[in-house]
């Protein structure tokens, strides 16, 4: 994970990644959440079946904080990550730019599994709108 983690700090033509069932691991994921942390073109990264646990998206999401580029993240059938993730990718998807995150296959409960994906469900929507309110509000200073 270290060379693509360096190349993700230095590439800016990359858009997507998908490195499906690479045994990536908590480690590999920390690694990429701190390269991503500093990444300005990379929108989707795909980690299906890696073998990431609740520490691989603790140390993701450490990571990826201001990241603004990233949109999807699929981090289906890495039955480690557990509902003990759940605050976490609840706040990484509050706080970032992730519109889609992917879960199936892991071991969060049905439940939690459906909050996460009505929150990507409506934040986009409301960003857009505090995107609006925001221009509007612009526009009306400076008139």
């Amino acid at each position: 994970i270290p060379p693509i983690a360096d190349f993700l700090l230095t590439d800016r033509r990359l858009k997507r990644l998908y490195l499906h069932d690479n045994v990536i691991g908590d480690e590999g994921a920390g690694c990429l959440g701190r390269a991503l942390g500093g990444n300005t073109t990379l929108g989707v990264l795909g980690l299906e079946a890696n073998r990431i646990g609740d520490a691989g998206v603790e140390a993701f999401t450490k990571g990826v904080a201001g990241n603004q580029t990233l949109y999807l993240l699929d981090l289906a059938h890495n039955v480690g990550i557990t509902d003990e993730s759940f605050h976490t990718l609840e706040a990484l998807l509050r706080g970032s730019s992730i519109t889609y995150l992917e879960t199936d296959g892991t071991s969060i409960s049905m439940e939690n599994r459906y909050s996460l994906n009505r929150l990507s469900d409506i934040l986009p929507q409301e960003r857009r709108m505090c995107k609006g309110i925001s221009k509007k509000a612009q526009v009306g200073m400076n008139t």
